[in-house]
């Protein structure tokens, strides 16, 4: 029993003098100084390529993130530019439109139209004459023309400048110029078309008495 009491005190004592020879610098001769510092030297650049790696990862997030935002801004200014062509035609198509309409009232253009109506009904008229099933009956032409000529004194007394031949041959290029396929649908809608220029209706009653 006192051996093994001897035997722990010794081996306390040499613990003792081993970590004290440690702090002070003594090196063991079973870690060489050269394997040491070798091995402290490749602690080192672990640690260097470590630190490196996260440099160059921070790096890399950076200039991710800063890609990201650049293409975000690229992308909300082209849909900024896209937004403004867009309402830019909308507003172009809404200006021709306006003045489409505007030169559509003046008198010499309803002139012009009622013209080309009057052209297109005859036509239907002239086509099916001698047939069972006409596109425009003759009741029906003769209502038109009462339809042109009322429209014409109208818009005549609204600008007296207007020159009624001129509008006339201008109605007979526009018809010409215009490839139609006669039917009762197309023929009907010209009739009903010179009917809503004229000022007066296409049915004239008298009270009856």
């Amino acid at each position: 029993m006192r051996t093994v009491k001897t035997f722990a005190a010794a081996l306390l004592a040499a613990t003792v003098i081993v970590s004290t020879a440690q702090a002070q610098g003594y090196q063991s001769p079973l870690m060489p100084k050269a394997y040491k510092d070798s091995a402290d030297e490749a602690f080192r650049r672990q640690q260097q390529a470590k630190e490196e790696a996260a440099r160059r990862f921070k790096e890399s997030e950076e200039r991710r993130q800063i890609e990201e935002q650049e293409k975000a801004a690229r992308d909300a200014a082209e849909r900024q530019r896209q937004a403004e062509d867009l309402q830019r035609k909308l507003d172009d198509a809404k200006a021709r439109q306006a003045e489409e309409d505007r030169q559509q009232r003046l008198p010499v253009n309803r002139m012009v139209n009622a013209y080309a109506a009057y052209i297109f009904v005859r036509v239907c008229h002239e086509s099916r004459e001698g047939y069972l099933v006409q596109y425009i009956s003759d009741p029906e032409m003769e209502r038109a023309e009462k339809a042109v000529r009322a429209t014409v004194d109208k818009l005549m007394a609204e600008d007296p400048s207007i020159d009624k031949a001129r509008a006339w041959v201008d109605a007979r290029a526009y018809a010409r110029g215009t490839k139609i396929a006669a039917s009762i649908e197309f023929c009907q809608m010209q009739l009903s078309k010179l009917y809503s220029l004229s000022p007066q209706a296409p049915y004239q009653f008298a009270r009856p008495e």
